[in-house]
């Protein structure tokens, strides 16, 4: 058992079970309304693993100084990216769209084929386990009247900008 799996095994509630754990990944995070598309192909950089429990998705990420534990438990949406013989040097990618509006890109670091299938298999358990059944959640609608707030502002300061300069 790796020191990660170990360390994941250890940290279980009481009836909680561990099912996969996937290492040697990579992510990024950012905000999906509006700022990630599932359609991009986004470069990911930082140390990941991501594990399967029976009540959860843990993401544990590096941010070069700790690594971080987010329990994720519901997810609005899993979009992936297989390894293609088109694109042949690209590792599996995936991304998670987590309630929030919060995105998570995950990856192999290679494209290699029993990796990605390792990953891709515990995300799309994860998913079936866990996939939100309503169009949005309160912190996604929160999100997109947050930037529809920005976008009016930055149009009301552009229109004051003209006004002023027609002065």
């Amino acid at each position: 058992m790796s020191e990660m799996t170990s360390a994941v095994q250890n940290a279980l509630v009481a009836d909680e079970q561990l099912i996969s754990v996937v290492e040697n990944l990579q992510y990024y995070t950012g905000l999906f309304v509006p700022h990630v598309s599932p359609i991009e192909n986004y470069g990911c950089g930082r140390q990941a693993a991501m594990a399967l429990t029976n009540r959860r998705i843990i993401a544990i990420l590096w941010d070069n100084n700790v690594w971080k534990w987010i329990s994720i438990s519901a997810l609005n949406s899993l979009v992936e990216r297989p390894l293609s013989r088109f694109k042949s040097g690209w590792p599996y990618q995936a991304i998670l769209m987590i309630p929030g509006g919060i995105c998570l890109v995950v990856q192999t670091q290679t494209n290699d084929a029993e990796h990605a299938k390792q990953l891709s298999s515990l995300l799309v358990q994860g998913f079936m386990r866990f996939s939100t059944r309503r169009d949005f959640d309160d912190g996604t609608l929160a999100a997109i009247i947050a930037h529809e707030e920005e976008l009016e502002r930055q149009r009301q300061a552009a229109a004051d900008d003209d006004r002023k300069k027609k002065e």
